[in-house]
């Protein structure tokens, strides 16, 4: 897609010039790479069979001695649970263990002789492990298989006791209707479980399924490890079900409620946390606030613009409130620099949040917490770019990522932006590719842009610069090495939240030199959510519902603070 496909005035010419965001005509498309030398590379090709193969060559103790092995960096206590977890997987497997620790050749020659494979199933089919294995094991063998690993995922309780009463009705009801059932209760699971870790509502999750070809998730070594482990297990509970053609007993019956009881329980006391509370729906009854409001950013909008003066809100990609106070000033430090600090007030807060990227967009941009939807519906809120363009601001947007993601191209203009800048629509080349899955050009060298229109702008600047590169998961390596996080994490002893915090720390360091270059630049710097990490570890390290927000303040005269100070900020006004 051109850039002449794009609707209106959001990225066609108008006067002014700038290097990166130029206005002196549409600007031809940027091309988005599947690869680039800037980032490291993504899981190796061939690695992930290789080591199947030599996994599953040897005999079954050399196996378990190899898989043993595998995991030697974790601690003792980890090496032991995780043995015992694979040893009891594997009791309850029953025939299937004597199946798979023959070797290769044995093996081959079993699948090979059809009446003994079709008398090995005629087994597996009657024996109550293939009941629980369809029904327990393989439904939950990832969230299990992450618990491994220290990976938590949102409580799954519902989820589970559907798949033991899917497991339940076999022999009584026709396998196709069972694999029906599950493919449905898989499909509720994946949804249910995703919203929650991302604070998406579960009906928005699935109106934005057609975003996901704009999100190269096999950037990612995780998100390819779990895509790969999910269709296979999808694979082999499919098979298990559709084996399911006999009555289950009384007792296969009772050894699936004591699994799937056992399961549900250990689900709920694991996985339980406030962090997974705070989708849309969880604003019902809660006072609103934003930082806008909080830090008086709101004045800005019914003043007149002195002359020279700019308003910059940056919304920044995952940032949470750090738990440790250490931690939060080595990430907010460059915003304390001395010389910085001469010419600017710095003040600093927190809010809450509820939702994902684009409800964090309508908090600080409209005040309100309806979805972004209401207003291509036709809702029509008071709006900071809509406020500021009445009082002579030229409004502009700033994201490295796709223009369709979010419809921003939809509701963008109908809130007051007169231009909007994407990765499509950048005039000059992109020089470094920055993120994994939502990959785009590097936040910091989008700040050098901003300072080029700044310093050639004609009239008064509102610019709202929503950034990418900390979107989970992050690339390690992207970001000045300033916390040496290669070295076990740092100072924050986790190499994701330390790279995270690299990379948060750099915009840092990017807004303060915009604000020397700019002494009369207005910054109001909030995060849209807290980082959606998987470990339960690295959630621990942030405030469960809580962003902070940084302004800097120009040093006023008296004179100026009073017109200020009678700055009306009910023209917001606050929904729900």
């Amino acid at each position: 897609m051109s850039a002449h496909d794009l609707s209106g005035p959001l990225i066609c010419a108008d006067s002014g010039s700038s290097a990166l965001f130029g206005e002196g005509g549409c600007a031809p498309p940027q091309p988005i790479p599947t690869t680039h030398n800037a980032s490291p590379p993504g899981f190796p090709r061939g690695l992930l069979a290789r080591w199947l193969i030599q996994f599953v060559r040897p005999r079954g103790k050399a196996r378990g001695r190899l898989f043993h092995s595998g995991f030697s960096a974790l601690t003792p206590t980890g090496r032991k649970y995780q043995s015992n977890c694979v040893a009891f997987v594997f009791r309850l497997l029953g025939p299937w263990r004597t199946f798979f620790r023959k070797s290769c050749a044995e093996r081959g020659q079993m699948m090979n002789q059809g009446s003994n494979l079709r008398e090995l199933g005629r087994k597996l089919a009657n024996d109550k492990s293939l009941v629980l294995l369809a029904g327990v094991i393989l439904p939950n063998a990832l969230a299990v298989g992450a618990e491994l690993f220290y990976v938590g995922l949102p409580p799954r309780t519902l989820a589970i006791v559907l798949y033991g009463c899917i497991a339940a009705l076999s022999g009584r009801v026709r396998p196709a209707l069972l694999v029906a059932a599950y493919i449905a209760v898989l499909a509720f699971d994946t949804i249910s479980s995703i919203a929650a870790a991302f604070y998406i509502a579960q009906i928005d999750l699935v109106g934005y399924l057609h975003l996901g070809s704009n999100i190269n998730i096999f950037a990612s070594p995780l998100y390819t490890a779990l895509a790969a482990g999910f269709l296979m297990l999808i694979a082999a509970n499919v098979a298990s079900i559709a084996r399911l053609r006999t009555h289950a007993g009384r007792g296969a019956l009772a050894l699936l409620a004591i699994g799937t009881v056992i399961t549900a329980g250990w689900d709920r006391i694991a996985n339980a946390s406030p962090h997974y509370d705070f989708g849309p729906s969880a604003s019902a009854g809660v006072p609103f606030e934003s930082a806008v409001q909080q830090s008086g950013f709101i004045k800005l909008a019914s003043a007149q613009p002195t002359k020279g003066r700019h308003v910059l809100l940056v919304l920044v990609e995952s940032l949470g409130v750090l738990v440790d106070p250490s931690l939060r000033d080595l990430v907010s430090a460059p915003l304390r620099d001395a010389e910085l600090r001469e010419r600017y007030d710095l003040t600093e807060g927190r809010t809450v949040f509820f939702g994902s990227t684009s409800y964090g967009e309508m908090r600080e941009l409209c005040q309100t917490r309806e979805s972004y939807k209401a207003v291509i519906e036709g809702d029509d809120p008071v709006c900071l770019p809509d406020l500021f363009d009445q009082q002579g601001y030229r409004t502009v947007s700033v994201h490295g990522f796709n223009h369709a993601f979010y419809d921003r191209t939809k509701w963008y203009p109908k809130i007051g932006f007169a231009r909007s800048i994407f990765m499509e629509n950048l005039q000059t080349p992109v020089r470094r590719w920055c993120g994994g899955p939502f990959v785009g050009p590097c936040d910091v060298d989008l700040a050098t842009g901003i300072g080029e229109r700044l310093a050639t702008a004609k009239q008064p600047q509102f610019i709202y610069w929503l950034t990418l590169n900390t979107h989970v998961p992050v690339r390690v390596g992207q970001a000045t090495p300033r916390f040496r996080c290669k070295e076990q994490g740092g100072a924050f002893h986790d190499i994701e939240v330390c790279s995270m915090a690299e990379l948060w720390a750099d915009l840092f360091q990017a807004v303060a030199k915009l604000a020397k270059e700019h002494p009369d630049l207005e910054v109001l710097m909030v995060g849209d959510h807290a980082p959606p990490l998987w470990r339960r570890s690295a959630r621990a390290m942030f405030e469960p519902g809580l962003v902070p927000w940084f302004r800097l303040t120009p040093r006023r005269t008296e004179a100026e603070e009073d017109v200020m100070s009678g700055a009306v900020s009910s023209l917001l006004r606050p929904t729900r």
